[in-house]
């Protein structure tokens, strides 16, 4: 089949693509409003319960009073609301409200028409719903006061060590002076500063958990006094109010004000003893992030954007790909190498996106456990959204390669363009606009790398751990780079300023350092038995450094030193991997994409 009949089917895609686009845009175009249209439609489980409650109400002669709310979905449920703002790692030490809704609505569903049956029915009902709400008002005193004790604790800990800086920086401060009058250095600046950054975070950090505990208190108060007033209006009695008013007005976790003093106490010290008497540095220090994480609208539509725009390309790079002619003039298999790895890192991050979804869904503080800045972090959607940028332009980039011919342009100067793209997107400092740059992530993901390679001198993290599994998953993408590197340097010509690849056709089968075989794709490069076992061995000699690391920090055989041991059987894998390289040197006339 020939390049014209490509090109055509090729252009079709990307008409259908442009068609489906424009006629997606008037729906699409309401989400970015500012205040969307609030008109939820109701699914075909609401309308049933809706018909089944209709239904008997009907039946009943007394009359029964059926609440189907306002309907136009401007008001959250406190279901909802509770869900979106809850701390994840404290989820099952809520209210269940949920629960406690369903059995008011089951059990109302089966009050009997007969009076004497229907208080009787009551009666049973706001015996056994009484019981559910002690039992939840236990558990939520029980943890307030835990989380009290515990906030109580840290607080005397963080002045005590508040006081000793004050007290040390006094002293250093008369010190100073002293050395200054002689035109001595202040050798103790750094280390000042660096202990002020620290107990400024650690009253930043302290603060962000008194809030939730204040959040956790305020949600629960509102959690009894919303699910009583329901349990009211569907019985017809007071016995809801007078129960919030006996158990829960009077309950620990209702009445404690502690968490306010801590937390002004707190605000109080970092303003004066941290921030200089500057309010308005302290507070945008103690700054906390909204509690429930929406995401904006602009960002769900640019990810839907990024993943559709990038389905279309992969289709169209199918399609050109089984229409195009061979390329007798160029080398296979080498464009598969230099796609390859940047093609498997962005699906790694996309697919990391989709885990921290499945988290936030799960209930999994991952913001927590990452040691990520609560204040300032990468929500799941912004993630995929990023990923999906990089596919398209992935995608773009073997557009361009394919179609080079045509364009004019050298066929290896895509992958080349993309990974330069991709270091400047890395590597910049530039920081604003934060949605566009997102410098602080890329910053402390290049931290957290360079702790990897650099592992047996830091303590060892979960972030660490992680990353490394991460690289031991990406195996193939290392020797990818390697790959790119090693070709660019050496087997591409650019002296007339074009990127012309050195291509030979080899009669022996053997290829000499600087070419590379037209009808195989084999080069040295590729084939370098060191070279390549070297960059094979890196992930997994990562993860066998942090777990020696690790052991010498704790001092425990498991499970560092059993993971260092299965880490270490790699070490085996790549050395017989790379005799069988040495041995493929007596057939050179055997292809691998590899």
């Amino acid at each position: 089949m020939g390049t014209t009949t490509g090109l055509v089917i090729a252009g079709v895609a990307g008409a259908t693509a442009l068609v489906i686009s424009a006629a997606a845009v008037p729906f699409v175009a309401p989400a970015l409003r500012r205040v969307c249209i609030p008109y939820v439609p109701a699914t075909p489980a609401q309308l049933a319960n809706v018909s089944r409650a209709l239904s008997l109400a009907t039946n009943n002669s007394k009359g029964t009073l059926i609440d189907l709310g306002s309907g136009d979905g401007r008001v959250m449920k406190f279901g909802e609301q509770l869900a979106s703002h809850l701390t994840p790692e404290w989820r099952k030490q809520y209210i269940d409200y949920e629960r406690l809704k369903s059995l008011l609505y089951d059990d109302m569903m089966e009050v009997p028409s007969d009076d004497d049956r229907r208080e009787e029915h009551i009666s049973r009902l706001d015996e056994k719903f009484f019981n559910e709400c002690d039992q939840e008002l236990t558990k939520i005193n029980l943890f307030f006061s835990q989380k009290i004790a515990e906030g109580q604790g840290k607080h005397h800990e963080l002045q005590t060590e508040l006081q000793v800086f004050k007290d040390v920086l006094k002293t250093r401060n008369e010190t100073t002076g002293i050395r200054r009058r002689f035109g001595g250095k202040d050798r103790f600046h750094k280390e000042t500063t660096r202990n002020e950054q620290q107990l400024k975070l650690a009253f930043s950090e302290f603060y962000l958990s008194l809030v939730l505990v204040q959040n956790f208190q305020q949600l629960n108060a509102t959690g009894f006094r919303k699910i009583l007033k329901k349990h009211d209006k569907l019985t017809g009695n007071e016995r809801g109010l007078d129960w919030r008013i006996n158990k829960v007005e009077k309950s620990s976790f209702f009445l404690n004000r502690e968490i306010e003093t801590l937390i002004t106490n707190v605000e109080t010290s970092v303003i004066n003893d941290l921030e200089g008497g500057n309010r308005q540095a302290g507070m945008k220090r103690l700054k906390v992030p909204p509690l429930s994480e929406k995401q904006k609208p602009l960002t769900t539509f640019s990810l839907g954007l990024f993943i559709g725009m990038s389905i279309v390309l992969l289709l169209a790079i199918l399609l050109t790909w089984w229409a195009s002619p061979g390329r007798p003039d160029e080398p296979k298999w080498v464009a598969v190498r230099l796609f390859r790895g940047p093609l498997l890192l962005f699906f790694s991050i996309f697919l990391c996106g989709v885990n921290m979804a499945g988290w936030a869904g799960a209930g999994v503080n991952h913001v927590l456990i990452f040691e990520v800045d609560p204040r300032n972090h990468l929500s799941y959607q912004t993630l995929m959204q990023i990923a999906s940028f990089m596919i398209m332009l992935w995608s773009f980039a073997v557009l361009a390669y394919l179609y080079a011919h045509m364009l004019g342009i050298p066929p290896f100067a895509p992958p080349l363009a993309l990974m330069v793209v991709c270091v400047v997107l890395l590597l910049n400092p530039i920081a604003k606009p934060d949605s566009l740059f997102h410098r602080n992530s890329r910053f402390w993901l290049l931290k957290h790398c360079y702790k990897c390679f650099t592992s047996p001198f830091h303590f060892v993290t979960f972030t660490d751990f992680w990353l490394g599994d991460q690289m031991n998953s990406l195996t193939t993408a290392f020797l990818d780079f390697q790959y790119f590197v090693c070709f660019y340097s050496t087997e591409v010509d650019y002296s007339d300023g074009w990127i012309k690849v050195n291509g030979i056709n080899s009669s022996t089968g053997s290829v000499p350092w600087g070419s590379v075989e037209l009808s195989t794709g084999k080069d040295q490069c590729a084939s370098a038995a060191g070279l390549r076992s070297l960059m094979s061995v890196i992930p997994a000699m990562i993860r066998f450094l942090q777990c020696l690391r690790r052991y010498r920090d704790t001092k425990r055989v498991h499970p560092h030193l059993v993971n260092a041991g299965k880490y270490s059987t790699t070490f085996f894998v790549v050395a017989c991997g790379a005799l069988n390289k040495y041995y493929e040197a007596e057939s050179p006339n055997s292809t691998s994409i590899f």
